[in-house]
């Protein structure tokens, strides 16, 4: 089998000269005039090594030196080569056909010079597609150089694209929803109207005559097992040279547009330099993704290239992977970087470079395909790249975790080189230094990204690793590091235990690093949230404010059926503008979701992402996105067993503050209310909320309520408005990307108000299991005082169990301005919120109470304390009274006591135990603030 071969020297590819890498010796002086990079000290078998040097032969230094490294034993790697094994893809890789992450190779198909009907099998893509109920897309692009395939678009009357997938034993045929092509010698040209999709390359990697392909399907309303699929186009080889092949690749992109796709906006992940003698240039294409030039030098394909070699012994991957090495070390080494192919094209890639090509020397130093010269050629751009790492550490990002463990690799492995125990004893204060760095004090991941966050903790791990695999040892200082930064991952992870995609993010699952974390450090709490709760003991506790961060989760606890909120107002690295935002989770998954990042590209789809507002769970004022980096906080944390309240704010629009509440009423539902001051005029406030894109959202034109509707029967969410009058609601066309490189079209709810002065948004996220009929309704509640002031609801949930109301009041007034008492619906409040719950004909079901003291309901007191009570939750079952909050002691003395209305308690628990009480009336009285007990003790 024939594939594509550079065709020039490049046996000394390195700038490094042998004299500058081995040394030279004074045979006079018995000294050495230049001092190499080898310690020849560091073990006898360099002997041989250190003696050709001193003879100046440097030709059998280099055999003395790969037998060296052939001979020695004892050191491992992470790599893990046989789960990476892909013979096509390795074919693909052996003719310089490289591909990012985002595209993935399905099948060939052949067309010849008549037209003619093919197909190529796409299983594996239709399944996934079929799995989470999304449409499909593929690239056609040209294996070779040189000839025109033409095939049918959907735009002609006859023999358009289609796929038939085979499901339980039932045929069912998809057409494209969508086609066009791309021709980079009409770059800004769109093609979506054209009968015919062209398909050809050229160049390297391309040129005026090279176009790709794009046709789309929607495979929704697809269930069951995917048995088989392929894809049929009708097509015909132009240039009439027999059989040409076609590659077909599945896209993650699904929301391109067929009227505005081109080569321009396209940003290619797919490059061909087959049949190139020269190679690639190792540089970033035009109109190629923004991560091309940057992912393709760090040598990912290391991986199946060596599960190949490995699983055939067929000398040819090897031989290509070392010849791939060298063309990289003569192309970058005169780039003018600073220590030449060692440091290029930055810290990052040369670091994760240096990773993979360790991985990879593992297997080839034993590998007839590596030379003298490739090795010494190898070894010289791995010191160059210890040495640029030496001299730029990036201290405060996840840049350094990663430099770090790239760093760590060269030296560790190769303590052979003279540096190597200044280099380790370096590292050491750096990674003493990037745990103080890039975590906070509260023990928060300094980047607005959850996902990265997972990706530094993984790189510390994965130093310890290495190094325990290598006979290191760690501290316990080291283990300590860790378990805190896996306690964070622990925390932000959704139940589920995947990542909410906070900022620039990805639904990765969190589980099998905080497992490893949880193990590595024997913490119980990390090893219960990482095994899914198989193993380990519960974490002693649920929600949780990070306040340096600017960051909270609520949570009603740690396994996969459970409800969680996320907030933020993070600013760091992979920060979006999207302070305030929410993102929640019920019932076995994300319920209202972060959109994500897409790419780094500065595409539409990806700005939009990235960049806007309106992309996430807030409020955009003025259709202007938030300024990254503003101020604002998450400020507060009330927790209770029997709710959460928490607050923040920001100044994320200048001119405006916008504040924002969340009472999180346990089990059950969240009350968001939005408070917005500020501005001139009338001004337009977007409030929006994201869902899956297979979540079937709809909105009741009546009561502006949205809901979803997951065919799949499992849980949905009520989004529901307290003032439907007031608003404009719409579902909007937006997109969503659950990871780098894969995006789809989705639909999100936009509440639209426009109003002049001080703005109020209230409203309920309700989420239910797929056998919950519960309807939610909001009616707001008048008060005697403007909605600026303060807000308050009646929320009735009805359902064949009965009707529940609830009547919920919350004060915007600041902390120097303390709440007044006021009036809502029947009841009277003092606080700064509450919560009163009813069930049938008006009977207390629960109340919650949030900073307050008196509660009446009419003439009557539902609750009444001496001094105020920061949280308190209290709920009426049948005869027993349960009584939660934080600051609460046991007291039945009617004097110091609050007085709890509880005319058939004959039973009170206070947080959780049974407590005595004293009786008087109507009224119970069973505990007190502590606060009392201070203030009497003080006096």
């Amino acid at each position: 089998m024939m594939f594509t071969k550079v065709n020039r020297n490049m046996e000394e590819p390195s700038a490094m000269s042998d004299c500058e890498f081995f040394g030279i010796w004074d045979t006079q002086s018995e000294f050495w005039k230049m001092e190499g990079k080898i310690n020849y000290q560091y073990c006898f078998s360099l002997a041989d090594v250190e003696f050709a040097v001193k003879q100046g032969n440097y030709e059998t230094a280099k055999a003395a030196l790969l037998a060296y490294y052939q001979a020695r034993h004892g050191y491992r790697v992470l790599a893990d080569f046989e789960s990476a094994r892909n013979t096509e893809v390795t074919k693909l890789l052996m003719d310089w056909i490289l591909t990012l992450s985002g595209e993935s190779y399905a099948t060939t198909i052949t067309v010849g010079n008549e037209y003619q009907a093919v197909q190529g099998d796409v299983t594996e893509h239709v399944k996934q597609a079929v799995a989470s109920g999304n449409e499909l897309s593929f690239l056609l692009m040209a294996r070779h150089k040189g000839d025109l395939a033409k095939f049918h678009s959907r735009k002609q009357s006859v023999n358009q694209p289609q796929l038939e997938i085979m499901i339980d034993g039932q045929i069912h045929k998809r057409s494209a929803i969508k086609d066009t092509y791309v021709l980079a010698g009409a770059s800004g040209t769109n093609f979506g109207t054209a009968k015919e999709l062209l398909v050809q390359d050229a160049g390297a990697p391309f040129s005026a005559q090279t176009s790709k392909s794009y046709i789309q399907f929607d495979l929704s309303g697809l269930e069951g097992d995917v048995e088989s699929a392929s894809l049929h186009v009708y097509g015909v080889n132009v240039s009439q040279t027999g059989g040409f092949q076609v590659m077909v690749y599945g896209t993650n992109n699904t929301g391109w547009s067929e009227q505005e796709l081109n080569w321009n906006n396209h940003y290619g992940k797919t490059f061909s330099w087959e049949g190139i003698t020269g190679g690639t240039d190792w540089k970033e294409p035009p109109a190629s993704d923004a991560e091309y030039g940057f992912q393709i030098p760090r040598f990912y394909f290391v991986n199946p290239l060596m599960a190949e070699y490995l699983a055939t012994s067929d000398r040819v991957y090897s031989d290509h992977l070392v010849m791939m090495m060298m063309d990289f070390i003569y192309d970058t080494e005169s780039y003018g970087g600073e220590q030449g192919a060692g440091s290029y094209p930055r810290t990052l890639d040369s670091a994760i470079r240096a990773y993979n090509w360790i991985n990879a020397y593992q297997v080839l130093r034993e590998s007839p395909s590596l030379t003298p010269s490739s090795n010494v050629a190898i070894l010289k751009t791995l010191w160059k790249t210890a040495q640029f790492l030496e001299n730029r550490f990036t201290d405060n990002s996840n840049w350094g975790a990663i430099e770090s463990k790239g760093f760590y690799h060269i030296a560790a492995y190769f303590p052979e080189f003279a540096q190597s125990k200044r280099w380790e004893k370096l590292l050491g204060q750096r990674l003493e230094h990037l745990f103080s760095s890039i975590y906070l004090k509260d023990g928060a991941y300094t980047e607005s990204s959850t996902t990265y966050a997972a990706i530094a903790i993984q790189e510390f791990l994965n130093i310890k690793r290495f190094g325990t695999l290598n006979n290191k040892r760690f501290s316990e200082d080291y283990d300590k590091q860790l378990r805190r930064a896996g306690k964070y991952v622990m925390d932000i992870s959704f139940p589920n235990g995947r990542d909410p995609m906070l900022g620039d993010g990805a639904y990765n699952d969190h589980k099998p690093l905080v497992l490893e974390i949880g193990r590595q450090t024997n913490d119980p709490y990390l090893i219960y949230a990482g095994s899914g709760g198989e193993e380990g003991a519960v974490p002693p506790y649920t929600s949780t404010l990070y306040p340096v961060h600017n960051s909270g989760v609520l949570r009603t606890g740690w396994n996969e059926n459970d409800l969680y909120l996320h907030i933020n107002t993070a600013a760091g690295a992979h920060q979006h503008p999207d302070k305030l935002s929410v993102i929640v989770y019920g019932y076995g998954r994300p319920l209202i979701v972060d959109p994500g990042a897409y790419t780094y590209s500065e595409d539409d789809i990806s700005n939009w992402l990235r960049k806007t507002t309106k992309a996430h769970n807030t409020i955009e004022i003025n259709g202007k996105a938030q300024e990254v980096g503003c101020d604002g906080d998450v400020h507060t944390l009330i927790h209770n067993q029997g709710f959460d309240f928490l607050a923040g704010n920001t100044l994320g629009t200048p001119g405006y503050e916008h504040e924002r509440s969340i009472l999180f009423v346990k089990p059950g539902f969240w009350i968001v209310s939005d408070h917005i001051t500020g501005g001139t005029g009338v001004n337009n406030y977007e409030q929006n909320w994201h869902v899956l894109p297979q979540a079937g959202v709809s909105i009741d034109p009546g009561t502006k309520a949205a809901a979803t509707s997951f065919a799949d029967g499992g849980p949905n969410i009520q989004i529901v408005p307290a003032d439907p009058a007031d608003i404009h609601a719409g579902l909007t066309n937006g997109y969503y990307s659950e990871r780098f490189y894969t995006v789809t079209d989705a639909k999100y709810v936009s509440y639209l108000k426009q109003a002049e002065g001080d703005v109020t948004f209230d409203t309920v996220l309700y989420p239910v299991r797929n056998d919950d009929d519960t309807k939610v309704t909001v009616e707001r509640l008048n008060l005697d005082v403007e909605r600026s002031t303060a807000t308050a609801l009646k929320i009735e949930k009805a359902s064949a169990a009965g009707l529940r109301t609830g009547y919920y009041y919350l004060s915007h007034e600041k902390q120097a301005d303390p709440p007044r008492e006021r009036g809502f619906s029947d009841y009277r409040f003092d606080g700064k919120s509450v919560y009163v719950e009813e069930q049938g004909r008006g009977a207390l079901r629960s109340a919650l109470i949030v900073s307050g003291s008196i509660l009446c309901k009419k003439d009557r007191d539902i609750i009444k304390s001496s001094l105020p009570i920061e949280d308190l939750s209290l709920s009426w079952e049948d005869t027993t009274l349960s009584v939660n909050g934080r600051e609460l002691i046991a007291d039945e003395d009617y004097k110091t006591a609050i007085a709890i209305y509880a005319p058939k308690a004959n039973r009170v628990m206070l947080n959780g135990e049974k407590v005595s009480f004293t009786r008087k009336g109507e009224y119970v009285y069973a505990a007190r603030v502590t606060a009392l007990c201070n203030q009497q003790t003080e006096s």
